[in-house]
């Protein structure tokens, strides 16, 4: 069994022989594009080495734009907190500052208040002194008025008196 099968064996192998003939000839016309592939293949291959080499330059140059632009905007950001706080601090201080004048402004209103009640106070007790003196004048007047009407009408009547021929009488009051 085995000798017949090893007797077979190189009409196999020249079998599998012609086969191999017959694909290398019908791939005869394969092998130049795969050669020309195999080129065009190289050719990618550096082309993609190239473009992956400009990437990462492209990359790299973008990373150090977006670390410049990052310091430039933490910088800005760094230099609005410091402005903002020194206009807060700032703010803080006129408020104080204005706190202090309200204070003085209201204490001196209020003496003013005060002293403008202490006018008026005195303003009305002048004004009844006013009245008050008005009044004792005018008392003052009608008494003169009242004792100068009493010497008339005595006068009157002394010169009736004269006139008629009777004495005339004497008052008691001294006028």
């Amino acid at each position: 069994n085995l000798a017949v099968r090893l007797g077979e064996l190189p009409l196999r192998f020249e079998q599998h022989e012609a086969l191999i003939n017959e694909v290398r000839g019908s791939i005869v016309h394969i092998d130049p594009a795969l050669e020309e592939l195999r080129a065009s293949d190289g050719r990618l291959g550096e082309e993609i080495n190239r473009f992956a080499g400009q990437a990462d330059e492209r990359d790299d140059l973008n990373a150090q734009r977006i670390d410049d632009v990052r310091r430039q905007v933490e910088t800005q950001v760094r230099d609005l907190r410091e402005t903002s706080d020194q206009r807060v601090e700032r703010l803080g201080q006129r408020l104080e500052s204005l706190g202090d004048v309200d204070r003085e402004l209201a204490y001196r209103i209020s003496v003013l208040e005060l002293r403008i009640e202490e006018t008026r106070e005195l303003s009305t007790r002048l004004r009844r002194e006013v009245w008050h003196l008005h009044e004792l004048r005018s008392r003052m007047r009608l008494e003169q008025a009242q004792a100068e009407m009493q010497a008339v009408a005595d006068a009157r009547r002394a010169v009736e008196q004269d006139a008629a021929g009777e004495p005339p009488e004497r008052q008691g009051n001294g006028v």
